[in-house]
């Protein structure tokens, strides 16, 4: 696994790859740690009691240069005049340094080997160049980063200037889990439970989260019976310890545990208040969900309520099930409205996005 490294080679590659479109700070899809932690399905059931969706893994909310709020995307934000030239400033300090940094990590400075790594990912000093990238990321990863090492592990899943090969992916995110990286505890525990590259083993895979204090994936695990034994009550606790450390996708299952009667003192009340905290944080789930328990008269605010969050969330989902599930419901309150309330409604929906979006 280790590089067939060059010096001349290797600065040539560098002066070669100068000049690339700048497109600022927003963080690459291989900096972002659900996808360092994708490692496609688990084989697990759509839904396990009362909680949906378990061990999905979804993009936090608000994406990069957002703010926060009901309507808060997961995407990222275009870069503003500002922060471009911020970043021209900055592109211009790395390319000059290039040179000095490519030397420092021949000669075993791992940190500069990994930020050269980073550098060829991110695209903006220097064109993207994934073949190149994994080249510093392995040689700082032999070294003992762990950074590197799971950047090693993600491209060796993705096949992303590596050969495809899930047993080396397992290798190198399991050097990272014994030094404690929080990512790659959660990455190998999901190819465990996969079975890519390693055993298949739910066991194993949760020891590996309860190591990383994932505690959405435990929730799920509890929720579902998968590598413990099946308890709602542990998995509410689970997702109450991830909501309070900012998880919103924990939030939804809450709710969803208490609309369902999973969880203990189950109530509308307590639903109401989990769908709500991960509605206003953006989650279209929850608004749907919250949507549904308004329109069932399951809380305060009846039809009104009920189309706003629904509205909200059919304007803002791409084509596919969940977005005729919220068109469905926006049509369903509708009918128990008057035009002015729908106008109303309507206008406040748009000023949400709006405010959602903005920079």
């Amino acid at each position: 696994m280790h590089p067939n490294w060059q010096r001349s080679t290797t600065a040539l590659t560098l002066a070669a790859a100068l000049a690339a479109p700048v497109a600022a700070q927003v963080p690459p899809p291989e900096m972002k740690t659900h996808v360092l932690t994708d490692v496609g399905p688990l084989p697990a059931p759509p839904t396990c009691g009362c909680v949906t969706d378990p061990f999905k893994l979804t993009p936090i909310r608000p994406g990069w240069g957002y703010g926060g709020g009901p309507a808060s995307p997961d995407t990222d934000a275009v870069p503003t005049t500002e922060e471009r030239r911020f970043q021209r400033e900055s592109d211009r300090e790395t390319v000059q340094t290039a040179q000095l940094n490519s030397s420092d990590g021949l000669d075993g400075n791992y940190n500069a080997s990994f930020g050269l790594g980073l550098e060829l990912t991110s695209g903006t000093a220097f064109k993207r160049d994934d073949e190149e990238a994994a080249k510093w990321f392995l040689l700082s990863a032999i070294g003992g980063h762990p950074d590197a090492q799971v950047q090693a592990g993600h491209r060796y899943h993705r096949g992303l200037g590596l050969p495809q090969d899930d047993a080396a992916a397992a290798y190198w995110f399991h050097q990272a889990a014994k030094s404690g990286n929080i990512i790659a505890m959660t990455a190998l525990g999901r190819l465990y439970a996969a079975g890519r590259g390693v055993p298949q083993d739910w066991a194993v895979a949760v020891s590996w989260w309860r190591k990383a204090n994932n505690h959405r994936l435990m929730g799920d695990a509890y929720a579902c019976g998968f590598g413990v034994e099946q308890d709602d009550q542990g998995a509410a606790r689970e997702y109450q310890k991830a909501v309070d450390g900012g998880d919103m996708t924990s939030a939804i299952e809450l709710g969803h545990m208490h609309a369902g009667k999973c969880a203990s003192g189950a109530s509308d009340e307590a639903a109401l208040k989990w769908y709500e905290k991960a509605a206003q944080a953006g989650y279209p789930e929850a608004q749907v969900a919250l949507a549904d328990l308004y329109l069932q008269g399951r809380a305060q605010g009846g039809p009104l309520m009920a189309y706003l969050w629904a509205k909200l969330a059919e304007l803002r989902l791409p084509a596919g099930d969940l977005r005729t599930s919220a068109a469905t419901h926006a049509a369903a309150a509708a009918r128990r409205m008057s035009p002015a309330e729908i106008a109303d409604t309507n206008a406040m929906v748009k000023d949400l996005i709006v405010t959602g979006t903005s920079r």
